[in-house]
């Protein structure tokens, strides 16, 4: 996006139902999407032109990756398989059967020699990328949340409601499973009755793999430290509970809200309170760390965001205008500016003095005849921010050069 006209610079357009994933290549040249038309595409990033269009699939598509050189692509559908792909050709070179209804989630691991699969409803599956033979299959007693790779790629954290096990990616074993004390009875042992009613689902590793974000119950948020997952600090909220939570990109940080609106600032290893925020009796629907870790920006069901100092919790300025409570923060890759959609709008801000930079035009956002307006769904920076990508509730995209 221009910031001076906010000229749409790409628009992609071929996919026949809604897109429900989409990717960067690990270069930024090419996006992958997956879509509910039972095909995944490849375009160029550049151009906006379709070069590769992936069919085989039997039921929409969950998930979509690239492997780390970029060559090859791997996709999840409703139709219990995941696929490996020539990124190049289009060619299919492997299906892997995981033998259930769906499948939810496909990735490389680092070096790209696995792919793990994520199927309903609680277990992993391991794959050789090279033959496409299973290696072996991680199971669960509940719902499986979430599942990633260490940066190294030599773990495995899976998520099953709130309880994080670590695995050994080479051969499955079980290195650890990480619970807080909270879950325990007397008698030590796991109680289920217990068990936390409010979770993150996601698996959150820092940059260099020592440092594993659980996720937040009603009064507790975990951190642990690899490579033996020892549990490193426990942010205890005496008031509440948390409502929200966010890692900075370093994993040195953490910011956990109320559901007043107000928040604190953690030290990520220690559990060292740094600051805290003050509220405004408004929910925070979502939170966002700058790169360098120095600034905050909440958004809120007030339908205003705030950005604040990191270092004493102090609002630096508040962002009015959204018609509706901002989401989808993001920053640019040097942190100069960063962006908030609310409604169908989206705008750009300038992360030091909370000026708006530009708003995009509404009507880009058309209106069908026989339905509802579209809206958008997705909004955020590419993986070197140097472009904004929206998705919107049909399943187009569209691309602005900043």
């Amino acid at each position: 996006m221009s910031a001076a006209d906010g000229k749409i610079l790409l628009t992609l357009t071929g996919h026949e139902e809604d897109i429900s994933q989409l990717v960067f290549s690990p270069d930024g040249t090419k996006i992958a999407t997956a879509s509910c038309d039972n095909t995944a595409r490849i375009w160029d990033a550049s151009s906006g032109k379709e070069l590769v269009k992936l069919s085989g699939h039997q039921d929409c598509l969950t998930d979509v990756g690239f492997s780390a050189d970029g060559g090859r692509l791997v996709t999840a559908s409703k139709d219990g398989t995941a696929r490996i792909w020539d990124a190049i050709t289009g060619r299919e070179l492997f299906k892997l059967d995981a033998d259930v209804t769906i499948l939810r989630k496909a990735l490389f691991s680092p070096d790209g020699n696995q792919v793990l699969t994520a199927k309903q409803p609680n277990s992993v599956v391991v794959w050789d990328a090279s033959t496409g033979k299973q290696l072996f299959e991680l199971h669960h007693d509940d719902w499986l949340r979430d599942a990633a790779y260490s940066p190294d790629g030599t773990r495995i954290v899976t998520n099953s409601d709130g309880i994080f096990r670590v695995w050994d990616a080479l051969r499955g074993n079980l290195n650890a499973v990480l619970l807080g004390k909270m879950d325990l009875d007397k008698n030590g042992v796991y109680d289920y009755q217990r068990r936390p009613r409010i979770s993150i689902g996601e698996v959150v590793f820092s940059p260099d793999g020592t440092l594993i974000a659980s996720g937040l119950d009603e009064q507790n948020a975990r951190f642990w430290l690899g490579p033996y997952a020892r549990q490193t600090a426990i942010l205890r909220e005496d008031r509440d509970g948390f409502w929200d939570a966010a890692v900075s990109e370093n994993g040195a940080l953490i910011f956990t809200s109320n559901d007043d609106g107000s928040g604190r600032v953690w030290d990520g290893t220690t559990g060292r309170l740094i600051s805290t925020v003050e509220g405004r009796n408004s929910k925070i629907n979502g939170s966002t760390f700058s790169p360098d870790g120095t600034r905050l920006v909440v958004g809120l069901a007030d339908k205003t965001a705030r950005l604040l100092s990191v270092s004493d919790g102090h609002e630096l300025a508040v962002l009015p205008g959204h018609d509706a409570p901002p989401r989808n923060i993001s920053f640019s890759s040097n942190g100069a500016q960063f962006l908030t959609v609310s409604g169908m709008i989206i705008r750009i801000w300038d992360a030091t003095t909370g000026s708006l930079v530009h708003a995009l035009d509404p009507h880009i956002i058309e209106v069908r005849d026989n339905g509802p307006p579209v809206a958008i769904r997705e909004v955020g920076f590419s993986q070197d921010r140097s472009q904004v990508i929206a998705l919107d509730s049909v399943g187009t995209l569209r691309i602005w050069a900043r």
